[in-house]
């Protein structure tokens, strides 16, 4: 969110992404009604700005699921949707080493950067892989 967003909406939008990822929780659920529910739990966290926050939601183990990672994010990102003024909206797996691309764009020209950047982002939109990455 912008810099200077309150922690109250910063925490109503986190809400918003926690009840997404329990409705994908309920749909699994219903899709494998003998299967252990997909979520063990979410924590929520505000900070280090009232602009950022974060959710933690802790899956079972792959080896009891259904679902693979993949799955589960595209379930997320369904259910969560666009939302409006976030700066960065990330959903996956961010391991300790972080995501595993990272592009860096230099220019003096600003207009040529804010393009290359949206061509950029829509191309790796387009790998399957990479599905939502750059959002």
């Amino acid at each position: 969110m912008p810099a200077g967003t309150s922690d109250l909406v910063t925490d109503s939008i986190l809400v918003n992404i926690e009840n997404a990822a329990w409705a994908v929780n309920d749909d699994y659920v219903q899709t494998f009604p003998k299967a252990k529910p997909l979520v063990k739990n979410v924590i929520r966290s505000i900070g280090p700005g009232t602009h950022q926050g974060s959710l933690r939601v802790t899956l079972i183990g792959s080896e009891e699921r259904f679902y693979d990672n993949f799955k589960v994010r595209q379930e997320l990102r369904s259910k969560v949707g666009k939302v409006n003024n976030a700066n960065k909206l990330q959903i996956g797996g961010g391991s300790f080493f972080g995501m595993p691309v990272s592009i860096a764009l230099q220019s003096n020209d600003l207009n040529q950067l804010r393009n290359a950047k949206e061509e950029l982002k829509s191309e790796l939109d387009k790998i399957i892989q990479l599905k939502g990455c750059c959002r």
